[in-house]
């Protein structure tokens, strides 16, 4: 981005470097459902886009889906419980997922989310939804994420023999979360954004 100006600590607005009349809001909206519909909210408060794009990691929940998958999503869930529809992005593979409040680390876990149709499971995209639509509910919003783990399938090395992370685990992890957002996300979004 160009021309960045800084609307909160979480919320950077810049334009972007092939056409400078697109302007792009980057938001941190931290982790889990409420930390993201709250900030969410809140940005729209200082900063009205026309359209939203959650994006970031998930954890597949069938073994069709490997680690460094990107997908975009249109069916989607909170929990076990249908949510409304998200909007697919162009060029990419389409999936449904669900949006829970806390991790999913075990096979039986695993298995109850899968049966909603789930295929991946996250942390944002339905709460930042949510507030799009309480803001205004003809906002465009789609999401697009990478899987990072298999979301209590089989053993990850990341999280250790017992599939909880402790905090080394979670160091770990976000450290290839990071790396497979750089490496596989940020380059699947940007021709979206141009």
């Amino acid at each position: 981005l160009r021309e960045i100006e800084s609307h909160s600590g979480r919320l950077q607005v810049g334009q972007h470097p092939s056409d400078g009349s697109v302007s792009v809001g980057v938001l941190r909206c931290g982790v889990g459902p409420k930390s993201a519909y709250a900030r969410t909210a809140e940005a729209l408060a200082l900063w009205t886009p026309d359209a939203v794009i959650s994006m970031g990691t998930c954890g597949a929940l069938c073994d069709e889906l490997h680690i460094g998958d990107v997908r975009t999503f249109e069916d989607s869930f909170v929990d076990t419980a249908p949510a409304p529809a998200l909007c697919p992005l162009p060029r990419h593979p389409v999936a449904a997922v669900t949006t829970v409040s806390r991790g999913c680390w075990t096979p039986e876990r695993r298995r109850e989310l899968r049966k909603t149709g789930a295929d991946v499971v996250e942390m944002e995209a339905s709460a930042v939804a949510q507030a799009c639509r309480d803001f205004n509910p003809s906002l465009r919003v789609h999401a697009i994420k990478v899987v990072s783990d298999q979301a209590g399938g089989s053993p990850d090395s990341v999280f250790g023999s017992s599939g909880i992370p402790t905090p080394l685990h979670a160091v770990r992890f976000k450290f290839r979360a990071l790396k497979l957002c750089h490496q596989q996300l940020v380059p699947a979004l940007l021709p979206v954004l141009a």
